[in-house]
């Protein structure tokens, strides 16, 4: 019953949530088997982590990785690494260096779905975004 409860209230914060921020311009995945996950935070122990479940973890890879993902792409760059093995931090760094996001400005680019929360008409409109 609780991975059922804390399953509903997780999406349902999350969804009226979502709504009032702004989307990211960029999202980095580390993906890893969730098998590895779970192990990783058994061995942690952390008291709160031990109510997220195999059955959990498989249920937010399902939403996150394969709804989340695919949505946010419509509005940001994504950058996805298979870190079963974590990896070198300085190549995630090289590619977001390699992202142009200034691709995104202009006229032409006014109506393309991607950044365009990061896009204003007045900076009283930005100022009024980041405090929400």
């Amino acid at each position: 019953m609780f991975f059922f409860s804390a399953y509903t209230a997780y999406y349902s914060l999350n969804n009226a949530l979502l709504e009032l921020l702004i989307k990211p311009h960029l999202v980095i995945y580390l993906d890893a088997p969730n098998s590895l996950i779970y192990d990783n935070l058994k061995k942690r122990g952390q008291g709160e982590e031990n109510a997220l479940t195999p059955e959990f973890l498989d249920a937010m890879e399902e939403k996150y990785k394969f709804k989340f993902l695919r949505d946010i792409e419509e509005h940001a760059e994504v950058l996805i690494y298979d870190w079963s093995v974590p990896g070198d931090t300085e190549v995630i760094v090289e590619d977001i260096e390699r992202i142009d996001f200034d691709k995104y400005e202009g006229e032409y680019e006014k109506h393309n779905p991607k950044m365009k929360d990061w896009r204003w008409e007045h900076e009283s409109d930005a100022s009024e975004a980041r405090w929400r």
